[in-house]
């Protein structure tokens, strides 16, 4: 664990970015090629502007590399209001990166890939995303990741404190 957070904060200082400590997560198993993913979202600012970093990180198996973005990815976002936010990004890593980490009880090595997008955002997109999600699609490859929350989710309120917390942070400097 400790590893994979240094790796996400050297990605976020490459970037030039302010690293918030909330990182919101959930796990989706794909189905193809047994593909477990989780899937972070973070907010990060650069020069008073302000993305939506979104992180998959996929345990591999030899049929399947699990998801990466495409190079101008689109991030699509259902609040409970029936509001749709649609985001366009770009990619912090052109290329997945390969490790090796231990798996199960056995402590197996499978390869992992991460893959990195960041999304600008709005004051006006993190008030509808602070309504809470019930339904985010993001382009990816080989297929589009969809995920469907039923119930009220934490995932949007979270987000949109922690874009409040990096902004305060930016303006009181």
């Amino acid at each position: 664990m400790r590893k994979l957070f240094s790796i996400l904060l050297l990605s976020f200082l490459m970037l030039g970015s302010t690293l918030r400590a909330e990182v919101v997560s959930y796990t989706a198993f794909t189905g193809h090629f047994g593909v477990t993913e989780d899937y972070q979202y973070s907010i990060a600012s650069h020069n008073n502007n302000y993305y939506l970093v979104v992180k998959i990180i996929a345990v591999v198996h030899v049929e399947s590399d699990g998801s990466s973005f495409f190079n101008d990815p689109i991030l699509k976002i259902r609040t409970f209001n029936q509001e749709v936010v649609t985001l366009k990004g770009t990619v912090v890593q052109p290329k997945s990166r390969y490790e090796a980490v231990p798996v199960g009880a056995d402590k197996q090595h499978k390869p992992v890939v991460y893959s990195i997008a960041q999304f600008p955002v709005t004051a006006e997109d993190m008030e509808k995303i602070g309504h809470g999600i019930t339904k985010i699609r993001l382009t990816t490859l080989p297929y589009n990741h969809e995920q469907i929350f039923k119930k009220k989710d934490k995932m949007g309120l979270k987000l949109y404190r922690s874009y409040l917390e990096t902004k305060e942070q930016e303006e009181n400097f």
